[in-house]
Order: structure tokens, then sequence, then C-alpha cells
């Protein structure tokens, strides 16, 4: 309750939630590392369904009229339909955990990946890539969004087998094309 502080209602995933949660149109959804999206009921935290995506979900979703997106460290970048939690449709991210936080604005969904080091755009509604760029560096953050530009932080590593290095980077929102970038 947000005036006493009283418990309303508890739910236990089968193990850790490791991220915030999303609440849109009376539901809430969160990921948790037992490899499953679930939606509950805000008001009640009535399980709604469960979707099961192999691998532990360490990330916020994102949620986007009808759709829930959500990256896994099943390499993939998911949309759920909110009502159902059946997937709308599924990106395979080359060998590429994804944890970072999905961010959808004007109806794109834009998010980064770790062994990929890129980051990607991509329609909320058919799941088509835009565009996705080479960031040259673990992107695991959230993306800040502006009207014209895709801001990331990279991580890096010497000695890594792929080359990572760390950075932070201004795409532009239309292209994917980076407009600067600091090392």
């Amino acid at each position: 309750d947000a005036r006493s502080g009283a418990c309303v209602w508890e739910f236990k995933s089968g193990d850790a939630v490791l991220a915030a949660q999303a609440v849109a149109t009376g539901r809430l959804f969160f990921g948790s590392f037992d490899g499953h999206v679930y939606a509950l009921d805000a008001a009640t935290g009535r399980l709604l369904w469960k979707h099961d995506t192999g691998k532990p979900v360490v990330s916020p979703p994102a949620v986007e009229g009808d759709r829930v997106v959500v990256g896994s460290r099943s390499y993939d970048l998911l949309a759920l339909d909110a009502a159902t939690g059946v997937v709308a449709w599924q990106r395979y991210i080359w060998f590429s955990w994804v944890e970072s936080s999905p961010v959808v604005r004007d109806g794109i969904a834009y998010v980064g990946s770790s062994d990929a080091a890129a980051v990607y755009a991509f329609d909320v509604a058919t799941g088509r890539q835009v565009w996705k760029s080479d960031v040259w560096g673990w992107a695991w953050d959230q993306p800040a969004v502006t009207a014209n530009r895709v801001y990331i932080g990279t991580a890096g590593q010497r000695g890594y087998p792929a080359p990572h290095r760390g950075a932070v980077l201004a795409l532009d929102r239309a292209t994917g094309r980076a407009a600067w970038q600091f090392t």
C-alpha cells in the first residue's frame, strides 16, 4: 500500500528477480533468473501468464501497446502478447545475451547486446530489424533515446577473444550510424 507501506500481495517466482518491473494496463510484467517472463494482475498479484525463455531474464521489459519486449540470456529479443504471453516475434542476437533493457519510442525498440557488440532497432509491431549498429563493446545498459539520437555506453576488456572497448556513443536514431563516440 503506497500510503501505509503494508504488504498488499506477494508473488514468488522460481528464482531471483534482478531487474525492475513494467506496469501497464493493470498488469505487472517482469523477468526472473528462472528463465521466465511473468505477467501478474497488478491489483491482486494473481499470475496471468508466464513464458519460458529457456535462460535467465535479467533486465526490465518494455511495454508498447499489446507487446511486451524483453531480452534473455537465450540470445533472443522477444515480443510477447501482453494479454496472453504468446510469442509475437523472436529475434536471435548472434551468440549474445540480451541483458540491455529495451527502450521503445514511436513503435521502435532500441536494445543493446553483449558479445554481438551492437545496438539494434526493431519495429515493435512486426519484429523487422530497422538497423544494427556495431558499437565495439558490450552494450549491456539501457539506451537513452531522444528525438534524433540513441546514446549507449559500452564496456570493454583487453585480451578478450573478440575485441571490445569501452565508450559512449551517439547513434543517429533513423539510421543507426555513429554520430560520435568518446572512448
